[in-house]
């Protein structure tokens, strides 16, 4: 729209219009704009819409603005990698710093790289903080940020010159890292087609991956709702006279069939 107005471009020649991420689009509020760019693009154009689901919004702008269209739906809403095993840690909302801590040095391995979502850039600034306090090699990105620092922080991740990245779900979108190892929800989704869209950034490619989830006492509802949207059973312990066995324990950690979930040790 700024250009349309500023600069006076003319909108129609144009043969084909793509809009990506287009839910995203809708629930920021350009509904509007949308609506009005193409209005000014020829009728005849060819146009392509992506979206990770489809709203009542997008599904209205669909039907009015696009002709005789098809739909491919590249899979399932709840469909998680058979690859992508998911850990939980139930903790009070006092304890979360020091869980996200505990994972990042006790549970992922050294060189691997961690995505962790966080709820504002209010969090993100202040984890960053207490990471590069810690010695955690970290950077982050948010959605208010100017594009280009975010595009030369998402390079050094992508460089591995940054082990910890923080990102909001706004700033995330459209994030592809290759051979990703660890997502970590430091602050637990309450839809659960968000956690599946936030998970999906590692166990991509047949590759395997782990997504840890810091969860609070208020948010046990939806750590089970999601067991039940996924289809994983939920465990905090063997389920055998082996309970006790450390290679069992590792067992059921490593099996990505299951949904495994404990406290921080005291």
């Amino acid at each position: 729209m700024h250009c349309i107005t500023q600069t006076g471009l003319q909108l129609s020649q144009v043969q084909m219009v793509v809009y990506d991420e287009a839910d995203r689009l809708f629930e920021m509020g350009f509904a509007d704009q949308i609506k009005t760019i193409t209005e000014r693009m020829p009728a005849n154009r060819q146009s392509l819409l992506f979206s990770a689901t489809i709203s009542s919004e997008v599904k209205e702008f669909t039907l009015s603005g696009m002709k005789e269209y098809r739909m491919v739906q590249v899979d399932k809403d709840s469909k998680l990698s058979d690859q992508l095993k998911l850990h939980f840690f139930c903790v009070r909302s006092a304890e979360k710093e020091a869980a996200l801590f505990y994972i990042l040095r006790e549970h992922i391995g050294p060189g691997q790289q961690t995505i962790v979502f966080c709820a504002t850039k209010y969090h993100i600034e202040y984890l960053h903080e207490l990471c590069v306090s810690a010695g955690f090699s970290t950077d982050y990105i948010y959605g208010a940020m100017d594009q280009r620092t975010r595009d030369e922080r998402l390079y050094r991740f992508r460089k591995k010159q940054v082990r910890v990245l923080l990102v909001t779900d706004l700033a995330a979108r459209g994030i592809d890292i290759p051979l990703l190892e660890n997502v970590v929800h430091y602050d637990f989704p309450t839809k659960m087609k968000l956690f599946i869209h936030r998970s999906g950034r590692t166990a991509r490619a047949g590759q395997s991956g782990t997504s840890f989830s810091i969860v609070t006492p208020e948010e046990l509802g939806y750590m089970h709702d999601l067991s039940i949207f996924v289809g994983r059973k939920h465990f905090d312990r063997v389920e055998n006279s082996e309970a006790s066995s450390e290679a069992a324990i590792t067992d059921m950690l490593a099996d990505p069939t299951k949904i495994c979930y404990g406290t921080l040790p005291q």
